[in-house]
């Protein structure tokens, strides 16, 4: 996953509307290994939320955005986030930096296969473990993320979208090709 942050980091630059693409992976680091974040802006924002399987279900789904900010930007987000998951009994727990989710989950008393939101900004990390049965809003990261931006519009994707097939089509191989030493899927 940390191979493929980079290599948004690396095609996106400091372009941040345009990250609030989101990069989705099944991959986990190995257990017991906190993931490193070299190679990443100096103030940005990295989104990893896993949804608890469905009932009866054992798949999980698993999304993961990066988003370079400025600091100002990050401190307007981070207020956001805890704000507004107050305001919706979230629990947004700042964590320490050093564990894996797995880790993490295992020291809130959750189980191994809980949904959670993990917020890693250059600043600080927080997790919300999200209730079994918890309908979460789903793009509760990506709508604080655009608001914190400034373009709250953005946090509907459609708006994101491109002007032109052709620009669509130009884009998305040119993502495709900075991508493909990243994506382990080819690995």
């Amino acid at each position: 996953a940390d191979r493929q942050l980079v290599a948004l980091k690396k095609f996106y630059g400091q372009e941040a509307h345009a990250v609030l693409s989101t990069a989705t992976t099944t991959a986990a680091a190995a257990p017991g290994t906190p993931p490193a974040r070299a190679g990443l802006p100096p103030s940005y924002c990295i989104v990893e939320r896993k949804m608890p399987p469905a009932a009866g279900s054992p798949q999980q789904h698993m999304l993961i955005e990066a988003l370079p900010l400025t600091l100002m930007q990050e401190g307007a987000a981070i207020a956001l986030f805890q704000d507004t998951g107050r305001r919706m009994r979230m629990d947004l727990a700042e964590v320490p930096r050093d564990k894996t989710p797995e880790q993490l989950l295992a020291a809130a008393g959750a189980p191994a296969d809980a949904g959670y939101l993990l917020l890693e900004f250059s600043t600080t990390r927080l997790l919300h473990v999200i209730p079994q049965g918890y309908r979460f809003p789903v793009q509760f990261a990506r709508d604080m993320l655009a608001r914190a931006l400034g373009h709250p519009e953005y946090a509907d994707w459609h708006q994101c979208a491109c002007s032109s097939k052709e620009d669509e089509v130009a884009q998305a191989g040119a993502f495709k090709k900075a991508f493909r030493p990243y994506d382990i899927m080819l690995s």
